[in-house]
């Protein structure tokens, strides 16, 4: 049976469809949840919620254009807004806090904090005004997406576009410039506490 037939299927309330799109797809979200969390136990349970998520939004499956890409979109929605949620280390949970307090003492071999925060504020230079506006109000200033929109009388699209391009960039440069390998850039993101959008 085809996977659109299927969401048809889960759309109307069949628990046997949903239980088929489960079996094929819970372990392949659990796998790429887990590239983010670094934490089987928690990647376990984020993919469990994404499949609650799916059935709760079920009714909306009609326009659902491509299956595959809208559950891989909420499982990874989920997760990001999941690691915002316990950037603060306080919150972290135990599975997080020691991979994180692992790979901190390895970003501390890369760069100190006074080298990161030089290079931040060469960085920022290198900005269009309006995204460094943007990303100061957003991440000095810990401003919600809304809050910043309205302040600037801008969409929130819009502040969503400059943050995306600007927290892409940064990223790329800190790869080239601090050599710190893919598998450690979240760490490090944590360890000067940014989050990305």
């Amino acid at each position: 049976m085809k996977i659109e037939t299927i969401a048809e299927n889960i759309q109307k309330g069949d628990h046997q469809a949903f239980m088929e799109v489960y079996d094929l797809y819970f372990y392949q979200l659990h796998v790429f949840i887990n590239r983010y969390v670094h934490a089987d136990s928690i990647a376990q349970d984020l993919t469990q919620d994404v499949f609650v998520k799916l059935w709760e939004k079920r009714e909306y499956l009609d326009k659902v254009g491509n299956f595959n890409a809208y559950i891989y979109r909420i499982a990874k929605n989920h997760t990001l807004d999941y690691l915002k949620r316990v950037s603060r280390l306080e919150l972290m949970p135990n599975e997080i806090l020691k991979e994180f307090n692992f790979s901190a003492n390895e970003v501390e071999l890369f760069v100190t904090e006074q080298e990161y925060f030089r290079f931040l504020e060469a960085y920022m230079k290198t900005l269009p005004e309006k995204s460094q506006e943007i990303f100061t109000m957003c991440r000095e200033h810990e401003m919600s997406y809304e809050e910043v929109a309205k302040q600037l009388n801008v969409s929130k699209s819009t502040v969503k576009h400059h943050m995306i391009t600007t927290m892409k960039r940064l990223k790329d440069e800190i790869l080239v410039k601090f050599r710190i390998d893919k598998m450690h850039i979240f760490y490090f993101f944590l360890f000067f506490k940014i989050l990305l959008p």
